[in-house]
C-alpha cells in the first residue's frame, strides 16, 4: 500500500512534466530483522513499524515542476528505520540544539519520522504503551524553554499521514501545517500555495482522512 502511494505520486509528477531530482530508498525491513532490533532496543515495536518499513524503508524524493509563471517543488524525506532510531538517539540529531535537561529528557522519547528539508524541523513519532503512538511537529521555534511540553500533535495515524503527504505531492511547506485542525477544513486558506497545485494538476483534490 505505502509503496503504491509513493510510486503513484511519482508517476503523476512525471506525467505532469516534473523533474525528479532525487529518488532513493533503503532495503525493506524483514520480520527477522525487526526482532533483532527489538532485542537491541529492549522494546516491542507497534504493528505499523513493520507494515511501513517492510514496504518502504526510508525514502528521499525531491522534485520540481515549472509551467509558465508557476514554479513548484516538493519532497518526501522519510527516515529509514535505522536512521529513525540511530539519528534520534545515538547521534542526537533531534535534540542536539536542546540544552535544558527536562526538555532533553522529553524529546528523547521521540523518534524522527521525517525531516523537513530546508530547516531544522521534524515530524516525530512518540511510542506509547499498548502498541500506540502519536505524531508530533517539532519546529525550530520549540527548541528549549519548555518547548518539549508544548509540541503540536498531528491528528493523524501513520497511514493517514502517508496518504496526506503523497496526496499533496510533498509540496514544500505542507508539513508545517499538518498539526492545524483548520488545515483539514480549509487547506487552501491555511496554505494558499496549494492553489498552484490545482493549476498544475487539473484533477487535484485535497486528500480526505
Amino acid at each position: 500500500m505505502y509503496k503504491d502511494l509513493f510510486d503513484s505520486m511519482v508517476q503523476k509528477l512525471e506525467t505532469a512534466g516534473a523533474t525528479i531530482l532525487k529518488n532513493e530508498t533503503d532495503p525493506i525491513l524483514t520480520a527477522g530483522e525487526l526482532k533483532i532490533r527489538e532485542e537491541s532496543f529492549q522494546t516491542t515495536f507497534p504493528d505499523w513499524v513493520l507494515k511501513l518499513y517492510g514496504e518502504q524503508n526510508g525514502l528521499l524524493r525531491r522534485w520540481e515542476l515549472k509551467q509558465n509563471d508557476i514554479s513548484l517543488s516538493g519532497f518526501i524525506n522519510l527516515y529509514s528505520f535505522e536512521r529513525m532510531y540511530i539519528y534520534s538517539h545515538e547521534k542526537q540529531q533531534l535534540w542536539e540544539d536542546w540544552y535544558k535537561e527536562e526538555d532533553i529528557e522529553r524529546i528523547k522519547k521521540h523518534c524522527i519520522l521525517e525531516q523537513i528539508l530546508g530547516d531544522d524541523s521534524y515530524i516525530t513519532v512518540k511510542f506509547l504503551p499498548e502498541n500506540k503512538y502519536e505524531l508530533y511537529y517539532v519546529g525550530e521555534d520549540y527548541v528549549n524553554d519548555g518547548g518539549s511540553e508544548d509540541l503540536p500533535k498531528i491528528p493523524l495515524t501513520i497511514e493517514q499521514y502517508i496518504k496526506v503527504i503523497t496526496g499533496y505531492y510533498g509540496v514544500y511547506g505542507i508539513c508545517h501545517h499538518l498539526y492545524k485542525d483548520e488545515f483539514y477544513k480549509n487547506p487552501f486558506d491555511v496554505y494558499p500555495k496549494l492553489r498552484e497545485l490545482e493549476q498544475m494538476f487539473p484533477d487535484f483534490e485535497p486528500p480526505t482522512i
